[in-house]
């Protein structure tokens, strides 16, 4: 995921808005800032909030703070490569606000639950007195697809970028010559996913 939003800062943004005439080394260095920047923030916001008498997990913590910044990434990047009509400009504006949207959620939803009124008193029951990070991450990436569909409605599509899309590349690729089983990507896949599956039952 970080990989993916450095990609997209990278050229969405730094190479369309600040420098196009941008070289492969300079877009290199600056993708390489933007990891160190999504991977240096968290640690260092979980850094300041963690104390050893609250008796946390300290990378609990960590994934707390990290999960401001990544659903934006993982909605841009998801919704850009399955989704023919998603732009750029949303794609950014997705990364860019949805951080904010995540700590404003949290701190009005913690503030409200300290006398709910009304319905909010179910809500409460249902989903704790303060909103867990997982809960916030599901609705951070609600409102960042809300965002992307309300960018759409006012922006144009870029079909040149669409052929990078899922649906383009398997169109794309249907027309190549049929391949060897063992040479495909899809058994190496599933083999992948099972082993994952796999893991984290047996671990869990």
């Amino acid at each position: 995921m970080m990989n993916s939003g450095a990609t997209i800062l990278t050229f969405d943004f730094y190479k369309r808005y600040i420098r196009r005439q941008a070289d492969e080394q300079e877009l290199l260095l600056v993708g390489r800032i933007c990891i160190a920047f999504l991977v240096i923030i968290p640690g260092w916001l979980a850094a300041i909030t963690y104390t050893e008498t609250e008796g946390d997990n300290f990378f609990l913590r960590m994934a707390d703070q990290s999960s401001h910044l990544l659903p934006g990434i993982l909605v841009a990047f998801l919704v850009g490569a399955l989704w023919r009509g998603a732009t750029a400009t949303g794609g950014f504006l997705t990364i860019l606000l949805s951080p904010f949207f995540s700590v404003f959620i949290e701190q009005t939803y913690n503030r409200l639950m300290v006398d709910p009124p009304g319905i909010a008193a179910w809500v409460q029951l249902t989903f704790g007195s303060e909103l867990n990070f997982l809960h916030r991450v599901a609705l951070t990436a609600l409102f960042g697809t809300a965002l992307i569909l309300v960018v759409r409605l006012v922006t144009r599509r870029d079909e040149g970028s669409e052929r990078y899309t899922w649906w383009a590349y398997r169109s794309d690729q249907a027309k190549e010559p049929p391949r060897p089983f063992w040479r495909s990507e899809r058994p190496w896949a599933w083999l992948l996913c099972t082993l994952a599956l796999w893991m984290m039952i047996y671990f869990a």
